[in-house]
């Protein structure tokens, strides 16, 4: 999981995102944000984002946030496993559905 600030010095978090989703596109992203601007919004939701706080956020709002995305990675986890653990279905001629 990756929390950033949308706009910082050097490259921003926008375009940290980019990059991050063209290396690691599994993982999470959440922006912390002081700017109540729709655009920026938009384009955290256009790079996938998780989760998107305006500061000033409280402890009690990051950490049910960060609950929520860390809930959604292990639901994630769980269906992967069950994907890989499951057994083909056979039909009546014997061969895998």
């Amino acid at each position: 999981m990756a929390i950033t600030d949308i706009r910082m010095p050097f490259m921003d978090g926008l375009e940290l995102a980019k990059v991050v989703r063209r290396t690691m596109p599994w993982l999470r992203i959440v922006f912390l944000s002081g700017h109540d601007e729709f655009e920026y919004a938009q384009k955290a939701v256009s790079l996938h984002a998780d989760a998107y706080l305006l500061k000033p956020v409280s402890s009690a709002q990051l950490l049910e946030t960060l609950g929520q995305v860390a809930e959604q990675i292990e639901q994630g986890a769980a269906a992967a496993s069950l994907g890989r653990c499951k057994q083909p279905q056979r039909t009546r001629g014997g061969r895998a559905a």
